[in-house]
C-alpha cells in the first residue's frame, strides 16, 4: 500500500467536505423543485445543443476517452425523435423507469436538481446518446434528460445517433 502525504490527505478532505456541501445545497434546491412540481409550477425552456464541442462531451456522465472524443463528434448526428417511441422500445414497463407523473420517485433528488438548475441557468444541454441495433435501443447517457422531457410531457427530443444507425432511428421519428 503507498502512502500519501499531508498535502494529499488535505486535498482529499477538502474534495469530501466540498462534495457534502454540494450534496447538501441540491437536496434544498430540490425541495423547492419539488413544491413547484406539485405547484404545477415547473415550467422549462430547455435549450438543446445542436453542435457539440469537446467542453461539452467533458460535461457527460459517461466518460470519453480524449482520443474517442473528436471521432464521437464526427461519428454522430443530432435527430429529431419521438420520446415515447424511444422510451417504449428502451424499457418494457416505461412507467417503472420514466414515470411521468412523479419525476422524484426512480431519480435522485440531487441529480434532478443538478439538471434543472442547469436548464434554468440557460446552459444548452446535450441530446441523449442512443445506441440502436435492429433488436433494441439503449440510452447510453441521458436518462435524466430522457425522465424530465418525459415528466415535461414534450412529444419530441433531440438525441444523439451514430451516423450509421440513422436508417434505424427512423422508425422512431
Amino acid at each position: 500500500m503507498s502512502e500519501i502525504s499531508m498535502e494529499e490527505a488535505s486535498e482529499m478532505y477538502n474534495k469530501i467536505i466540498a462534495g457534502i456541501a454540494e450534496g447538501k445545497r441540491l437536496r434544498r434546491k430540490a425541495k423547492g423543485y419539488k413544491r413547484r412540481t406539485k405547484a404545477g409550477n415547473l415550467l422549462l425552456d430547455i435549450q438543446w445543443a445542436e453542435t457539440l464541442d469537446m467542453k461539452m462531451l467533458d460535461a457527460l456522465q459517461t466518460p470519453f476517452e480524449d482520443d474517442y472524443k473528436q471521432s464521437f463528434l464526427d461519428e454522430f448526428t443530432v435527430i429529431n425523435l419521438n420520446l415515447e417511441n424511444v422510451v417504449a422500445a428502451y424499457c418494457d414497463v416505461v412507467e417503472d423507469v420514466f414515470p411521468c407523473n412523479n419525476l422524484w420517485t426512480i431519480h435522485t433528488d440531487e441529480s434532478i436538481a443538478r439538471l434543472i438548475e442547469t436548464i434554468e441557468k440557460g446552459t444548452q444541454l446535450v441530446p441523449p446518446i442512443l445506441n440502436i441495433t435492429n433488436a433494441e435501443v439503449n440510452i447510453v447517457d441521458g436518462k435524466h434528460r430522457v425522465a424530465l422531457c418525459r415528466y415535461l410531457g414534450l412529444q419530441t427530443i433531440p438525441f444523439l445517433v451514430k451516423n450509421d444507425q440513422l436508417a434505424l432511428a427512423q422508425r422512431y421519428v
